[in-house]
């Protein structure tokens, strides 16, 4: 369970150099990514393979066999056809296991948490950007989609 995994975190890492807020909001967004993880995972893989960064015509597209290192996707659909594959190769591939949870972070920080934050007037410990992702096409990738009011 999501508040089960955070806690095993917090008790970890409490006595390192973190303060007590910091703890707080780094256990509320693991226990806030792993709520929504299909949906985010969903999200995420429908905004890559609808962007230029997932389309074979496009000059930005990432090559699949850097999908799992650079996107955290399994390249050709997979995450929508078999849920084992990807479980299987998030405990086996380091590389992919850590892409993956940063972009299910980014899409969680940008889409969820930073406007929750932003419409309360609230702040967080360090704020909540994606400034962890470097690709610029990515973190455009992981903010709010703006309703269309048509």
């Amino acid at each position: 369970n999501a508040v089960t995994f955070a806690d095993r975190f917090l008790r970890k890492y409490r006595s390192k150099s973190l303060s007590e807020e910091e703890l707080q909001t780094i256990g509320g967004r693991i226990v806030g990514v792993l709520m929504r993880l299909d949906d985010l995972e969903w999200e995420w893989n429908h905004r890559v393979c609808s962007s230029p960064l997932g389309q074979e015509e496009s000059a930005s597209m990432i090559p699949y066999e850097q999908w799992k290192t650079t996107l955290g996707l399994h390249p050709g659909g997979v995450e929508q056809v078999c849920v084992e594959t990807i479980d299987v190769a998030l405990l086996e591939e380091e590389d992919f296991a850590r892409a993956r949870a940063e972009k299910m972070l980014g899409l969680f920080l940008g889409c969820i948490e930073g406007p929750a934050l932003k419409a309360s007037g609230n702040r967080v410990p360090g704020g909540s950007e994606i400034d962890f992702i470097k690709c610029t096409a990515q973190r455009a990738l992981m903010e709010p989609k703006l309703d269309n009011p048509n």
